[in-house]
C-alpha cells in the first residue's frame, strides 16, 4: 500500500461500504506482497536443489580423483620397482631382463589387482646424463625404461565410482620410470711382493705337498720332493755341472752347458745359494732358489731363473689350463699368486658376460690391472690400462708373478695411489670417465712394509679424518687407524689412500689371500673403504689355504661384480 493511500485511509472518514475504490486498492496491495514472498520461497528451494546437485558432483569428483591419484601412485611404485629390477638384471639377455621387470611389476597391486606389464613396455637403451633423457636402443645398454599401465591390454582401465553418472566409467592411466646402471671404472690392484709365492716355497710353513707337486709337474721335476745330495766340496762349477748336477737333477732347466759362460755363471749362483743357506743339491732346493728370485731376481747379476717369464737362458715353462670358458697359458703355479691369476680371469669373464650385449663401449664397464711390489722404476705399474677389451686383460693376468723376496717389497700405498690416479676422470688428470662408479679391488697377502707418503703427511691426515667402527653386537668401538705389527706407519699410509678414495664416493674392496695374510689389517681397510660387512666389520676374506683360495676369490668377485649400483633417474 502506497503512502498516499494509507494517508487517506487513516486521515479520512472511516471506510464504509460506500468507499469501494479505496478498499479494492488496499486489498490488491496486500495480495501482490504475498505473491512476491511465495515466489522468493520457490526460488530458494530451486537454488538449494541445484546446489545439492553441484555438491554431490564435487564429492563424487573428489572421491574419483582421490582414487585415480592413488592408482597413479601404485603405477609409479610398480614402474620404479620393475625398472630397478630390470636394470639390476643387465647380465641377462633382453628377454631375461623383460621377464624380471614383469615379475617385479606383478608383485604390486594396481586398483586391487596385480600389475600386468606388457613386454613392449620394457625398453632397453642408455641414459644421456647431459640431456637427462632416455635414449632407446636395439640392444642392452645401461638403462631401462618401464611403463606400467591400466589399459585394455594391461588388465583393464581404472574404474571410476561415480564417473559413470556423467558418461565416464573408466580411464586409462600410466606411469613410467627409468633406471640406470652406471658403467664402472674398475681397478684390480694386485700385490706382487715376494711373499705371494710363499705357499710354494718348500721351506715355508704354508707349503703343502699338493701345491709343491703342481710346481714340480710344471717344471717336469717328477715326484715331490725328489732326491737330494750334499754338494761336493772343493769341486769347480764346471765339474759340478757335468757330474753331480746331471746325476741328481737330470731334468734341470736351463740345461747345464759348461761351454756357455752364461750357463756357468747361472749355475754357479745356485751352488753359492746351497752354501749360503746350508741346502742340499736337488729339485727341492732349486725350486726354493727360483721362488726366492721370483720374477725379477737375477741371481748371477745377469740372468733370470726359469720361473720368470723374462727368462732368456731357457723359456719359462708354460702350461695350459681351462678357466671358465677359456683356455690360457700360465707359468708355473706359484701360490697364492696362481690362485689370484685364475680368480681374476674368472672375474673378468663375469664382467665380459654382463657387458656382452652393450654395443656402445663407452657404456660398458672398463677394467684395469695395477701391480705393486718394491719401490723402483718398475713398481707400481699399470699392467693393463682401463679398457673394455676383457680378453686382452685376461691374457695380461696370466703373466702375474711375484717378485724376489730380497728386502722389503710390499708397497701397498703406491699401488692404491696409482689406481686412484689412473681411474679418476680425465678432467682430473686420470684416464677414467665422468659419471661412472669407481671401484678398487685390492688383492694382497700381507701387511705393507713400504710407503711413499711422509710420516708427517700421514699423521696430519689421520688427525683430520678420524675413523672408528662400533661392533653392533658387543658395543665395542675400534679405531681403524690403530695398526698392529711392525710397520704401523706403512699400514696407515695404505689406510690413508683408502680413506681418500672412499671420501670421493669410491668403494674399495680389500681381499686377503694366503696363509700369512693379516686379517685384522684387511678388515680395517674394508671398513675405511665402506665395503666391510656392517654386522661383523669384516672384509671379504679368502685368506688361508691356497687350495681353496681360488674358489673363495671367485665367490668374492662374483658378489662384487654382480651387485652394481642402481639409481632411478626419471
Amino acid at each position: 500500500m502506497g503512502v498516499s493511500a494509507l494517508a487517506r485511509f487513516f486521515s479520512g472518514p472511516p471506510p464504509t461500504a460506500h468507499s469501494p475504490a479505496l478498499f479494492t486498492e488496499i486489498t490488491m496491495k496486500f495480495s501482490i506482497k504475498n505473491t512476491r514472498r511465495s515466489h522468493r520461497r520457490g526460488a530458494v528451494a530451486i537454488l538449494a536443489a541445484f546446489l545439492m546437485v553441484v555438491l554431490f558432483m564435487m564429492v563424487a569428483y573428489a572421491i574419483d580423483l582421490g582414487y585415480v591419484t592413488m592408482v597413479r601412485t601404485q603405477l609409479q611404485t610398480a614402474a620404479d620397482a620393475a625398472a630397478l629390477a630390470a636394470a639390476g638384471a643387465s647380465g641377462l639377455n633382453a628377454n631375461g631382463m623383460t621377464s624380471v621387470a614383469q615379475a617385479f611389476a606383478s608383485y604390486h597391486q594396481i586398483a586391487g589387482r596385480p600389475a600386468e606389464l606388457n613386454a613392449t613396455d620394457v625398453q632397453l637403451g642408455s641414459w644421456d646424463a647431459s640431456a637427462r633423457a632416455f635414449v632407446p636402443g636395439t640392444s642392452i645398454g645401461t638403462a631401462v625404461k618401464v611403463t606400467v599401465r591400466t589399459s585394455t591390454d594391461s588388465g583393464g582401465k581404472t574404474a571410476l565410482f561415480f564417473g559413470k553418472l556423467f558418461g565416464l566409467s573408466t580411464i586409462a592411466q600410466e606411469a613410467s620410470a627409468v633406471a640406470t646402471v652406471n658403467p664402472r671404472d674398475i681397478a684390480f690392484v694386485v700385490d706382487l711382493s715376494g711373499s705371494m709365492s710363499d705357499d710354494t716355497n718348500p721351506t715355508s710353513g704354508s707349503a703343502t705337498t699338493s701345491l709343491m707337486q703342481n710346481v714340480y709337474s710344471d717344471f717336469g721335476f717328477g715326484t715331490y720332493p725328489g732326491t737330494s745330495q750334499s754338494k761336493s766340496w772343493g769341486k769347480s762349477t764346471t765339474w759340478l755341472m757335468n757330474n753331480q748336477l746331471k746325476s741328481v737333477m737330470p731334468n734341470a732347466i736351463p740345461t747345464p752347458n759348461t761351454s756357455s759362460s752364461a750357463s756357468v755363471n747361472y749355475w754357479g749362483s745356485y751352488f753359492s745359494f746351497l752354501d749360503n743357506y746350508g741346502r742340499q743339491m736337488g729339485y727341492k732346493s732349486y725350486v726354493e732358489f727360483m721362488m726366492r728370485n721370483g720374477r725379477d731376481g737375477k741371481p748371477d747379476g745377469s740372468n733370470y731363473t726359469p720361473l720368470s717369464i723374462y727368462s732368456s737362458l731357457c723359456a719359462c715353462p708354460m702350461h695350459s689350463e681351462t678357466v671358465g670358458d677359456g683356455v690360457f697359458q700360465f707359468p708355473p703355479r706359484e701360490m697364492p699368486m696362481h690362485a689370484c691369476r685364475r680368480a681374476l680371469i674368472a672375474a673378468l669373464q663375469i664382467i665380459r658376460d654382463r657387458n656382452a650385449a652393450v654395443d656402445d663401449t663407452n657404456q660398458r664397464d672398463w677394467v684395469s690391472i695395477i701391480t705393486f711390489d718394491k719401490i723402483n722404476s718398475g713398481s707400481p705399474a699399470i699392467l693393463q690400462a682401463l679398457t673394455s677389451d676383457y680378453n686382452n686383460v685376461m691374457t695380461s693376468c696370466t703373466k702375474l708373478e711375484a717378485c724376489s723376496n730380497s728386502g722389503l717389497c710390499t708397497n701397498t700405498e703406491s699401488g692404491l695411489n696409482l689406481a686412484r690416479n689412473h681411474i679418476k676422470p680425465i678432467s682430473e688428470g686420470g684416464a677414467g670417465r665422468e659419471r661412472t662408479n669407481k671401484i678398487v679391488v685390492l688383492l694382497t697377502d700381507g701387511q705393507p712394509n713400504l710407503k711413499q707418503s711422509s710420516s708427517t703427511t700421514i699423521s696430519a691426515y689421520k688427525s683430520a679424518n678420524p675413523s672408528t667402527w662400533t661392533n653392533p653386537a658387543t658395543g665395542t668401538t675400534v679405531n681403524n687407524w690403530s695398526a698392529t705389527g711392525s710397520y704401523t706407519t706403512e699400514q696407515q699410509a695404505a689406510l690413508m689412500q683408502t680413506s681418500m678414495m672412499q671420501g670421493d664416493g669410491w668403494n674399495v674392496y680389500a681381499v686377503g689371500v694366503g696363509l700369512d695374510c693379516s686379517v685384522d689389517f684387511m678388515d680395517r681397510l674394508a671398513r675405511m673403504g665402506a665395503t666391510a660387512n656392517p654386522t661383523t666389520g669384516k672384509a671379504p676374506d679368502s685368506a688361508g689355504d691356497s687350495t681353496t683360495a681360488e674358489e673363495n676369490l671367485k665367490k668374492i668377485f662374483n658378489a662384487i661384480i654382480t651387485n652394481p649400483k642402481l639409481r632411478l633417474v626419471q
